[in-house]
């Protein structure tokens, strides 16, 4: 009976400690900031929603494009993260030319196989090594494309 009750008091403090820091960690310490960040930065705290009639349609701060160099090179997205231009027609297009088909999101999710991702691969490393002349391109890491 004396080995059980060992067993009990040396199980027992580590699962009390992991109960406490459960708590503590994982729920007091985020609701913590998150109160704290709610009243010091309420619109960012929401994330930038962007309203059109009274309505959320996104966020100013997530998907945008970025197209100036001195920039660092955004996600690849599908849908251009629906910026678009109007032509003279008044017809929206994306910044590649094609059409804007609408508020969408998502990506093309091509496999290493599709011809659509080689071919855009393959022109984001002509354009990398254009602004980067003194990089080889066998030099460039994989996760940067």
């Amino acid at each position: 009976m004396n080995k059980k009750k060992e067993i009990i008091c040396s199980i027992k403090k580590p699962v009390l400690i992991t109960i406490i820091l459960m708590v503590l960690c994982g729920l007091i310490f985020p609701l913590l900031l998150s109160g704290i960040s709610a009243i010091i930065f309420p619109k960012q705290a929401k994330g930038n929603l962007i309203e059109v009639n009274g309505k959320a349609v996104g966020s100013a701060t997530v998907g945008q494009e970025f197209t100036q160099p001195y920039f660092m090179k955004g996600r690849p997205s599908a849908v251009h993260y629906n910026t678009y231009t109007e032509d003279k027609e008044g017809n929206k297009v994306l910044s590649d030319g094609n059409k804007f088909t609408g508020p969408v999101s998502g990506s093309a999710n091509y496999g290493p196989t599709n011809k659509e991702l080689v071919k855009r691969v393959e022109t984001d490393v002509e354009e990398f090594l254009k602004q980067n002349q003194n990089v080889k391109k066998e030099d460039i890491p994989t996760d940067l494309l």
